[in-house]
């Protein structure tokens, strides 16, 4: 791994977003559940905003950039070679995160326990399967 991914790793946890951060307050140290999710790691190449290792589940906070369209066509590119490498990626907004942390850790648990519960993410081989886009969900 280069030192600047390294570094550009640890900037990126420096300057955490308000839902970033509320997100984290709930999840870290194995507090969902007893997952370790990680934030701002390095998967294939990619910093997504959070990552649990165990069930190769990716979760993007997305603010209101994510909205423009060349963000988006970029976001999904990027999603696309996750999926491909064996990743499954969810993506929340930061209102859900925000307004709805409970639900939203309810929706984070529900996906990590039947991730966990097929064996995908434990080296067993197991393909990606596509949750889609959380946004969509009725909060």
């Amino acid at each position: 791994m280069r030192k600047s991914n390294v570094e550009f790793a640890r900037h990126l946890r420096r300057r955490m977003t308000p839902a970033e951060k509320v997100l984290w307050s709930r999840v870290r140290n194995r507090r969902l559940g007893g997952y370790k999710i990680r934030r701002q790691a390095i998967v294939s190449g990619y910093f997504p905003d959070f990552y649990c290792p165990e069930c190769k589940l990716v979760i993007e906070v997305d603010g209101d950039v994510h909205l423009n369209e060349d963000v988006a066509k970029r976001d999904a590119r990027r999603e696309a070679i996750l999926r491909a490498n064996g990743y499954n990626v969810i993506r929340l907004t930061n209102p859900q995160v925000l307004l709805h942390t409970d639900a939203t850790c309810q929706l984070l648990l529900q996906h990590l326990g039947t991730l966990s519960a097929c064996g995908e993410g434990r080296g067993g081989g197991g393909g990606a399967r596509p949750f889609g886009d959380a946004r969509g969900d009725a909060y």
